[in-house]
């Protein structure tokens, strides 16, 4: 009842000063810090205790938890059910914040609080270690936590990056395989075309195989022929192989070539090739002559050998 009159008193000892221009924030904040003060004062114990540590703790960044025995939690959780609305207010109006802080405790006696009991002192030890490791405890908690979803979220972007490099390098092989194709195309094209204009001129494309098994008739018959194959010179000897690797002495497998009365261009070519020594891709146009070729020992053979008038060739496409 003392408590109850003494606090009455104090309020109208406040509201008398405070001036009449304050504003109704004013006065609603100053209102709110003296229901706050009076209730305060009428804790005691551990539920005082926990009032206390929740008034202490919730303008923190990161205030803490409500943990403790039954009474420091009730303490804590109703003061913070109070003070969260008043501190709503004191954050976003000045003016009920001046009210808040303009408030003056009454003046009291001084008092001697009688000291603690061994047990007493105990137990607040006790409360505030179970205090102490429970905070501990939610802040290693938070530290795995937040260590955990650091881990996953470097995770989340290796897999990100990996996944971005995989289309990249599936998108450049698509890009490389759609470029050799529209090279192969291409250079297809170009040959149909050479094709075309050997035709045009009266040469028949002939085959490898054709030209060994039908050479006696072609040259009887002075057919214009046009036949691929790789060019090679073996010593003062000019031939066209079936392949680049075939054996120079099959005679299955070689053309003799007369090249002396070919086109410049024609001629400029396999001198290329010769200075290089390479085996050069080319289609030569021409007709089966007789030829004479001379050995080793010097003995004579009549043979039939392909007198070119004019050659070409079109570089493949890398396909690598």
């Amino acid at each position: 009842m003392k408590q109850a009159i003494f606090g009455a008193v104090a309020a109208l000892s406040i509201f008398t000063a405070v001036p009449s221009s304050a504003g109704e924030l004013y006065d609603q904040g100053l209102r709110d810090r003296l229901s706050w003060e009076n209730w305060f004062l009428s804790l005691n114990g551990d539920k005082k205790a926990g009032a206390e540590y929740w008034a202490g703790q919730r303008s923190l960044p990161n205030p803490g938890n409500c943990l403790g025995d039954p009474d420091f939690q009730r303490g804590c959780t109703e003061a913070k059910a109070r003070l969260t609305p008043f501190d709503v207010l004191r954050k976003s109006q000045p003016e009920y914040r001046a009210g808040w802080n303009g408030y003056v405790p009454p003046a009291s006696p001084a008092t001697v609080s009688p000291p603690l009991t061994p047990w007493e002192q105990e137990e607040r030890t006790r409360q505030q270690e179970i205090v102490t490791r429970a905070l501990e405890a939610e802040n290693a908690r938070r530290q795995a936590d937040l260590q955990s979803r650091e881990i996953a979220a470097r995770a989340a972007r290796a897999e990100a990056d990996r996944a971005t490099a995989e289309l990249a390098r599936r998108r450049a092989e698509r890009e490389a395989a759609d470029a050799r194709a529209e090279a192969r195309l291409k250079y297809e094209q170009i040959i149909a075309g050479q094709v075309q204009k050997e035709k045009d001129r009266g040469y028949n494309p002939v085959t490898f195989e054709d030209y060994i098994l039908d050479k006696k008739d072609l040259e009887k018959n002075q057919s214009k022929i046009a036949i691929r194959g790789y060019y090679k010179t073996v010593g003062h000897l000019q031939v066209l192989l079936r392949s680049p690797i075939a054996d120079v002495d099959d005679d299955d497998a070689r053309i003799i070539l007369l090249t002396e009365n070919a086109e410049r261009d024609a001629r400029k070519y396999f001198l290329t090739c010769r200075d290089n020594s390479v085996t050069c891709p080319v289609t030569v146009l021409g007709k089966i002559a007789k030829c004479a070729r001379t050995d080793k020992f010097g003995a004579k053979t009549a043979e039939l050998c392909f007198a070119v008038g004019d050659s070409w060739n079109v570089a493949e496409p890398n396909e690598s």
